[in-house]
């Protein structure tokens, strides 16, 4: 071996011992006449690179725990942070309807279904739509000045963008060149999400590469880092998955991988009730679920869109409203059964399960809570619950 590889070769083990490499990078420039090969180069670098890493010192649970911290500013107060989230739904379900509600809600620093949206400019990039459309919504939606800080990027402008740019950058680097140079944008959306990449990748010439879940991470953490990065959040508007029978949880219907939404902040989704016929136009109640990183519980709204103004109210939260038209629908069942009923007997939780087409342990427990919450008056009646052999439910007058 010559000597300048014996001491280049020494580099290497002095750099995973952990001891100083500069004398013996001398040596092997020494007796290599003053010059050091390519491979001595190549072996001189890695070992800078090895003690780069063993130099690296990570902060401590004090340091954090007694140090400053930057608070993530909530763009919804309580319900939207800082991050990208996935945003799915049904075709023709409202999302877009919900999504222009929140911008102009942000825009105006305005009530969003009960919870406050901090002031800020808005970047809305609605792929699908031109201007004729996105006027009828305002329209629609009552709105006689719309807002001056709400930019908006309709179908034709994407276009043209990705003609003009897509050969140079990728969509979130070009999203984040331009919220670079518009610091007062804090909310982000983009409708839908698979449109927007389809527009970008057909103006591209070079090839995509893969696309499934490895890309599917890097393409969501794109924008989590931009989002992170500038302190707001982006929307990524997706369709929901088609499935059967009722959902166990609201976010099963994100019709992306798992990895895919590793890579963002959270999920929002709006779905139908489990029980309602998402054919049946005449049903506006919607189930509005909130998942994120920085909200302490879920958040799940029932919400009814109006049919004169589209605009969506909250009627409070899901399991309450939907206990309480479980209730309502027992007590109009146990109404009925009571007529002709002999005084001092009683409906069975099994006969009101019956009436309506219920599970009975639903029955039940639906009872039960009625009567925990203190829920014991029906119109005109008073609710007698009676446990035990002969016990059921009757109605009294008041």
């Amino acid at each position: 071996m010559a000597a300048g590889s014996a001491a280049v070769s020494a580099v290497s083990v002095t750099a995973v011992t952990g001891t100083d490499s500069t004398g013996t990078e001398s040596t092997a420039a020494v007796k290599n006449g003053g010059k050091l090969t390519a491979a001595e180069k190549a072996l001189l670098e890695a070992s800078r690179r090895v003690l780069a890493v063993r130099a690296i010192s990570f902060p401590t649970l004090n340091c954090i725990n007694t140090g400053e911290v930057i608070e993530k500013r909530p763009v919804v107060e309580g319900l939207l942070y800082p991050g990208a989230w996935l945003v799915v739904g049904r075709p023709k379900i409202g999302k877009s309807w919900l999504l222009l509600q929140m911008a102009l809600a942000c825009a105006e620093a305005g009530p969003f279904l009960g919870y406050h949206c901090a002031g800020s400019e808005v970047l809305a990039i609605f792929s699908e739509d031109d201007d004729s459309r996105i006027k009828s919504r305002l329209t629609a939606l009552g709105v006689a000045n719309a807002p001056t800080n709400v930019h908006v990027v309709n179908q034709q402008a994407l276009t043209a963008l990705a003609k003009e740019y897509a050969d140079r950058y990728t969509f979130p680097e070009f999203l984040n060149i331009w919220i670079n140079g518009h610091r007062g944008v804090r909310l982000v959306i983009i409708d839908t999400e698979v449109t927007v990449r389809q527009v970008w990748a057909g103006e591209r010439t070079q090839d995509s590469g893969p696309r499934i879940t490895e890309t599917d991470y890097k393409q969501t953490r794109a924008f989590d880092e931009i989002a992170l990065r500038y302190q707001i959040a982006i929307l990524l508007t997706n369709h929901a998955s088609k499935r059967k029978g009722e959902w166990v949880d609201i976010h099963e219907i994100i019709n992306r991988s798992n990895t895919a939404l590793a890579g963002c902040s959270g999920s929002i989704a709006l779905a139908d009730p489990p029980d309602a016929d998402p054919l049946d136009p005449s049903s506006k109640t919607r189930i509005f679920g909130v998942r994120g990183r920085d909200l302490k519980d879920d958040v799940m709204l029932a919400v009814r869109q109006q049919t004169d103004m589209p605009y969506f109210l909250s009627e409070g939260a899901y399991v309450e409203v939907r206990q309480t038209q479980a209730e309502a629908e027992l007590m109009c069942a146990l109404e009925e059964l009571m007529v002709g009923l002999p005084q001092h007997e009683y409906i069975t939780s099994r006969d009101l399960a019956e009436a309506t087409g219920k599970n009975h342990n639903t029955t039940k427990a639906t009872v039960a809570r009625m009567v925990r919450n203190k829920r014991t008056t029906w119109k005109r009646f008073r609710i007698v619950v009676k446990q035990g052999k002969g016990g059921g439910l009757r109605l009294d007058p008041m």
